[in-house]
């Protein structure tokens, strides 16, 4: 009886509550029908419809927006805080030949630049007056869910979106040295040195079937490495890891895929488990080590470790790649830190930011070489270990390290950036900093562009 009682009152409830929706839309419609400014249901999903309504309504926000020049062509927006002149934008995307175009098509070249590089933050003065500047708000403008509109780069028209996200610090990302590194360890052990002489003596005097095959293999550079002569076994980890790589590069395709070519040559248990996994299980520097050691047995002799951290691969476009840096080189040391392995160059180069510079000793073969490498940022440097860079168009090159953000969903270019963040009255909250990724732009709030401006101007 309860339950049937229950059961007829909820009914009872949803039917008056669903009649009294139903009126409220018939309602709705009537006066929306009966007024020309709203727009019908279908001309709201039509981007082209609605768009002139937020660029009419967002027009004192165009007349407070410049662009940013680089040897005559746009890198940024500006946001325009006073009218005799003051302009705030990103500071990261211009360079020397820095130029103020106004909405009026004048174009001035500013007499005073500061920037702020924690926060990627610039403010320009030009000589102008009768600006129209922004009108000051603050974050608590723009509470999560919050409706906000920006220009987008050509400065012509406005986007709309929501504040995405809690207003944040963003800490600063490490600088990137785009390399994919390899340890020592590939091949050595903690305390194991090459012993040179076993594999001199194997090669030169070759009495097996995979000697002489392993000589006719090997490049004109290595074949030299083997004439050298190095008195402290500790070197020769060193000085002859090309030569092992070779080795070992030569070794794998035969061993693996042509058994019984060579007579006599007998696999340690552990390799054939090795070889013997499914490829993505495959323990890759253990079985370069297991290799070396099956073919030549006592290669490796315990002494002082001498291993470095090797480059397995060089990203074009890179830090590295500029700089010159080459596949298998050696790192010995960065800025005089020494580097036995891959972690320690992680750990050294975390230290440094995008722009700084580091200084790199590598071993190259024979020689010592020393490259200054400017650091660069790592999201763009290595994008394809976050699905999200892949999938976002352009980003903003510097995207962390702010000291505060509010973050929203506007899709705006890079192009964009250091144009105004604004709700829909117009109230000015902040600066657009970084494309971040293709959900996310990042915008320095008002009272902090406030704070900036007080120390800077």
């Amino acid at each position: 009886m309860i339950i049937k009682n229950f059961s007829t009152l909820f009914l009872s409830s949803f039917m008056r509550v669903s009649c009294l929706v139903t009126l409220s839309l018939i309602l709705a419609w009537s006066g929306n029908a009966a007024e020309p400014s709203v727009l019908s249901r279908g001309e709201r999903l039509n981007g082209w419809k609605t768009r002139p309504l937020l660029e009419q309504h967002c027009q004192e926000m165009f007349l407070s927006v410049v662009e940013i020049l680089d040897q005559g062509h746009q890198v940024a927006l500006g946001t325009i805080l006073s009218e005799d002149g003051l302009i705030a934008t990103k500071a990261s995307e211009f360079g020397e030949s820095l130029e103020v175009r106004l909405l009026d098509n004048s174009v001035y070249t500013p007499e005073m630049v500061s920037i702020d590089v924690e926060n990627d933050f610039a403010l320009l003065k030009i000589k102008a007056r009768g600006l129209r500047p922004v009108i000051w708000s603050d974050e608590t403008h723009a509470s999560m869910g919050s409706w906000v509109v920006s220009p987008h780069e050509d400065e012509s028209q406005v986007r709309l979106g929501v504040v995405s996200a809690a207003a944040r610090e963003v800490t600063k990302a490490p600088g990137a040295l785009g390399v994919t590194l390899s340890n020592g360890a590939a091949f050595f052990a903690e305390d194991e040195v090459l012993d040179m002489t076993v594999l001199v003596k194997r090669l030169k005097q070759p009495e097996r079937s995979i000697d002489r095959w392993m000589r006719s293999q090997l490049s004109e550079d290595s074949k030299t490495l083997l004439n050298q002569s190095v008195g402290d076994p500790a070197e020769h980890s060193v000085i002859f890891m090309p030569l092992l790589g070779e080795m070992n590069a030569l070794l794998a395709g035969p061993l693996i895929y042509e058994e019984n070519r060579f007579e006599g040559l007998v696999l340690s248990e552990e390799t054939d488990d090795q070889f013997s996994r499914n490829f993505r299980e495959r323990n890759v520097m253990l079985l370069n080590r297991l290799l070396i050691e099956d073919v030549y047995p006592q290669v490796f002799i315990r002494g002082k470790a001498a291993s470095m951290a090797r480059i397995l691969e060089v990203r074009s476009g890179s830090a590295a790649a500029l700089s010159g840096l080459r596949k298998d080189d050696l790192i010995q040391s960065i800025q005089a830190l020494p580097t036995y392995e891959s972690s320690d160059v992680i750990e050294i180069i975390r230290k440094y930011g995008p722009g700084e510079t580091v200084k790199l000793v590598i071993q190259r073969g024979m020689s010592q070489v020393v490259k200054k490498v400017q650091l660069g940022y790592f999201d763009t440097t290595f994008p394809d270990l976050d699905a999200n860079i892949e999938l976002s168009g352009e980003i903003s090159q510097r995207r962390t390290g702010f000291d505060r953000i509010i973050q929203h969903d506007i899709p705006l270019p890079p192009k964009a950036m250091g144009g105004p963040l604004m709700t829909l009255d117009a109230k000015f909250i902040g600066i657009n900093i970084a494309r971040y990724d293709r959900v996310a732009t990042f915008a320095l709030p008002a009272s902090l562009v406030q704070s900036l401006v007080s120390k800077m101007k």
